[in-house]
């Protein structure tokens, strides 16, 4: 919905809460959308290791990460 700030505020405290493949992919793609993107990086790369077959981390990977390299 375009608030980026209020979108990371949230995810990043329910990403404490639960480190599952969603929440990772959403606050992922907040932190790429704010030019944030070694952190965007890391938070993938942590997530994907614990669950190589989510399929939010895996549509994050295609559409974001495999396009911008």
């Amino acid at each position: 919905l375009g608030n980026t700030e209020q979108a990371l505020f949230y995810l990043q405290k329910a990403y404490a809460k639960r480190q599952e493949g969603e929440i990772a992919a959403h606050l992922a793609e907040v932190l790429w959308a704010l030019n944030r993107k070694s952190e965007a990086r890391k938070i993938f790369t942590k997530a994907i290791k614990d669950a190589p077959e989510d399929e939010d981390l895996l549509d994050f990977q295609q559409r974001v990460l495999n396009t911008a390299e």
